[in-house]
């Protein structure tokens, strides 16, 4: 981890990652930045070869002075998987990822979820001193997953996912939650192969994605297509208060 200079680039403070376990490989890293330039990292390791049997997932804050670590949480029940993270209006750093069987987030017992099909995804949140509050799972008996989050400048998110048929992945959905985490809308990518590989939330509370997609992408008021036998890349726009385009 390390921090530059915005006007010249000169280097603040290097830091290596905590809990990283030297039998393990570094999966995936994601990092967001909160109000006082405090940096939130959530990451995944694996064993070598073996990308799901032993499974650490690792969210960790780091001052904005010297990247020393403020806090750090580390599970490895459930082969979770941290895909992404961001940081709320009130400081909050919320995760979304997967898991299998029987999580414990370290939030009492409404703490510990419990995963209904062959994998679900899940939404975690931790306080700006680390502690755990309130996390939700989603999905059914296919394979689910939290793959994008963003959060708005009124404390509510908007969550990209994956949610399958049993024993396959699904077709990419688009949420948007008010700050009582309660549903506003759900879009969902039909009719095409389709990655999100971005989502943000503009100042008036617009969700925008991007990706790429192969083949007929339906929108609902607008159909894209891609040139034969190829990926094209897209960029989309939601309005934040009903999800139209």
């Amino acid at each position: 981890l390390a921090r530059f200079r915005s006007f010249d680039g000169q280097s603040l403070w290097t830091r290596d990652l905590p809990g990283i376990e030297s039998s393990l490989y570094p999966r995936s890293g994601h990092m967001a930045v909160d109000a006082s330039g405090g940096v939130f990292v959530a990451g995944q390791q694996c064993a070598p070869f073996d990308l799901y049997s032993i499974s650490t997932f690792t969210v960790s804050r780091h001052s904005p002075d010297d990247g020393d670590v403020t806090w750090l949480r580390r599970l490895r029940d459930a082969c979770p998987s941290a895909n992404d993270v961001d940081v709320d209006v009130s400081g909050n750093g919320i995760v979304a990822g997967e898991f299998g069987g029987s999580l414990d987030l370290g939030s009492g017992p409404l703490g510990t979820l419990q995963s209904v099909g062959s994998g679900d995804g899940f939404v975690a949140v931790y306080g700006p001193s680390g502690t755990p509050l309130a996390p939700w799972r989603f999905g059914g008996e296919g394979y689910d997953t939290g793959l994008k989050i963003a959060t708005d400048p009124e404390g509510g998110l908007a969550l990209v996912s994956s949610v399958g048929a049993q024993g396959t992945t699904g077709p990419r959905r688009i949420e948007k939650y008010s700050a009582a985490r309660e549903l506003v809308w759900r879009q969902t990518l039909d009719g095409a192969t389709a990655e999100i590989h971005e989502v943000l939330v503009d100042r008036l509370g617009d969700v925008v994605v991007a990706g790429y997609f192969s083949g007929s992408l339906d929108f609902g008021t607008r159909t894209l297509v891609s040139d034969a036998g190829s990926f094209d890349a897209f960029v989309a726009k939601y309005r934040g208060r009903d999800g139209s385009l």
